[in-house]
């Protein structure tokens, strides 16, 4: 697929918007590149002084749905084992902004 299939929101939407158009981020990526997507995005999008350290990353496929938050009166009643803010912070140690292209790859 070819169209984007993301979106953002708030003052620093314009850095994360650019984040995820520089990761060349579309739909149908494995959901755990996604997520990672999504959070680094956030990273960036902390740039702008209005962005607070509250994060909220929904990942969708055509047949599920994960969500992570890190609001602890909130929580996912599907929690995935791998897209949450614990897992996203570790990957980004790890890959900060180099290729992600094989996250996810080696299931």
């Amino acid at each position: 697929m070819y169209f984007p299939g993301f979106s953002a929101i708030g003052s620093g939407c314009t850095n994360a918007l650019f984040w995820l158009s520089r990761r060349q981020h579309t739909l149908g990526l494995l959901p755990l590149r996604a997520g990672y997507h999504a959070y680094e995005a956030k990273i960036m999008a902390e740039a702008s002084p209005h962005v607070n350290e509250h994060l909220d990353i929904l990942v969708a496929t055509h047949n599920d749905h994960w969500f992570s938050t890190t609001h602890s009166s909130l929580h996912s009643e599907k929690p995935h084992p791998e897209i949450n803010v614990r897992n996203l912070k570790r990957l980004w140690k790890r890959h900060s902004p180099r290729d992600t292209s094989k996250i996810g790859a080696d299931k």
